[in-house]
């Protein structure tokens, strides 16, 4: 693991420089420029995965949150499983169909 750390280190370093020799004033009069550029360039390499991953549902809470932090836009579309729970929620309902038999509950 430290030889990969390693790599992608001094990958990020050769990036800022080439990015630095192309764009001579970005961020030019800042002491953080390091840190701004690791910022934009983990933004830029994961928004095609995080754009994709906010099209789709069933996601836990902390992605959620994870996303919206981000500014990304969830889709409100219930899952089977979602609609299923909020029914079961409300106790049991006798079937429209059947005869008003107690043993004709559902969840």
């Amino acid at each position: 693991m430290i030889v990969f750390f390693n790599l992608i280190d001094i990958a990020a370093i050769n990036a800022m420089t080439l990015w630095l020799h192309i764009n001579p004033n970005w961020h030019n009069h800042q002491t953080n420029i390091r840190r701004l550029f690791l910022e934009d360039l983990g933004k830029s390499l994961t928004h095609a995965h995080n754009t994709r991953r906010s099209e789709q549902s069933g996601h836990t809470l902390q992605v959620k949150l994870a996303l919206q932090s981000l500014g990304f836009v969830l889709k409100s579309k219930l899952s089977t499983s979602e609609v299923h729970l909020g029914n079961s929620a409300k106790g049991k309902r006798r079937c429209y169909m059947c005869p008003s038999h107690p043993g004709r509950k559902f969840y």
